[in-house]
């Protein structure tokens, strides 16, 4: 799944362990999941995540949300057209949230195997030489899905037009279809457990993109459900059910 990439700069000792340990945590969640099964990802290492996004800087970012920021970057590509694209960039970090490699693993395992659905925000690559693995998704040109709902805009910019009804209808099955092929497209049951708003994110036509796969679990083969010891959703979001559970 992940190349032979090495760290040729002087931190090549602390940068070569985590590249190792996150390497190792995704190859784990990988035949876990999936069996060993995997589709191509780019690596690319920290540098260029930080040339793209201007080191992090505050005018890239697009979206908080639990443990991880959202960065817009831009990337050059050497290996192919030699052209500049833009990307979005998932950064993880304890100043967020609680992080867990096992998660980020995970949604990297899913998210992979997620990429030929249109209705999903593809993955592109990762970086592991980094203390959590930083993750690249192709860009969405219009943002994720509460900008266009009431009081989901908290942008200093105008609000943008109001969603027509055909357009969110097509947002409602596209997610559905996503979700459809997460559970019956696969050896094996996945259950996303983070439906929102922010999780969904619209391309150049409002065509709907599911994204933000790090919470998924499998059904174990031969059951109907999944027990777990902890509710991962997020507060606001959970059903009623649920909540009165926790």
């Amino acid at each position: 799944m992940f190349s032979c990439y090495k760290s040729t700069t002087t931190e090549d000792e602390e940068m070569n362990g985590f590249f190792l340990r996150n390497g190792g945590a995704v190859l784990e969640q990988t035949i876990r999941l999936f069996n060993g099964k995997s589709n191509p990802l780019r690596s690319y290492s920290s540098q260029q995540f930080n040339n793209a996004t201007n080191n992090f800087h505050d005018t890239t970012f697009i979206h908080l949300h639990g443990n991880y920021g959202l960065y817009k970057g831009v990337i050059h590509d050497d290996d192919d057209s030699g052209e500049d694209y833009i990307i979005s960039v998932k950064k993880l970090s304890h100043r967020f949230g609680d992080v867990k490699l096992e998660e980020i693993a995970t949604e990297v395992s899913v998210a992979s195997q997620m990429n030929n659905h249109k209705n999903v925000l593809k993955l592109l690559g990762y970086c592991l030489d980094s203390k959590f693995p930083m993750l690249v998704y192709e860009f969405s040109v219009h943002g994720n899905l509460s900008r266009f709902l009431i009081n989901g805009n908290n942008s200093k910019e105008p609000p943008p037009p109001r969603l027509p009804f055909e357009s969110r209808l097509r947002t409602g099955i596209g997610i559905a279809n996503a979700l459809a092929y997460l559970h019956h497209g696969h050896s094996k049951t996945f259950i996303h457990r983070e439906i929102f708003k922010e999780a969904v994110y619209l391309d150049q036509d409002y065509g709907a993109k599911l994204f933000d796969f790090q919470s998924s679990i499998p059904i174990p083969d031969g059951e109907t459900h999944v027990d777990v010891d902890l509710i991962e959703e997020t507060m606001g979001h959970m059903s009623p059910e649920v909540y009165r559970k926790e």
